[in-house]
């Protein structure tokens, strides 16, 4: 099993790098959207005290993400929960990063 590594970044700004496997892939995703928009929250004097530590969907939310069958189904349907312009694409750009060839099936598939 090959292991990846993606460089994200920390709560501070910081890089770091962030162990990739398809055992972990959703958690590391959510993960890194939800550090992404803590730190852009952070960068931009944004009020990010409802989210705090949480992640940035409900729990209904990401189970009914979690039901979906494909990793395509699984990206479509956290697209279609995000609120914002700015929300859909740091989640697409983190999409990118994480996941590129999922996001590649995606853009040939349409």
């Amino acid at each position: 099993m090959a292991v990846v590594v993606n460089p994200g970044l920390d709560r501070s700004g910081n890089i770091t790098a962030v162990p990739m496997n398809r055992f972990n892939n959703d958690e590391v995703i959510n993960q890194r959207v939800t550090n992404d928009a803590e730190v852009r929250a952070q960068s931009h004097k944004i009020d990010n005290s409802q989210t705090g530590n949480e992640n940035i969907t409900g729990n209904e939310q990401a189970a009914k993400v979690r039901a979906e069958r494909t990793e395509q189904e699984k990206m479509r349907m956290l697209l279609g929960f995000t609120t914002s312009t700015n929300a859909a694409e740091d989640l697409v750009s983190g999409l990118w990063r994480c996941a590129s060839d999922v996001m590649q099936d995606l853009t040939n598939s349409n």
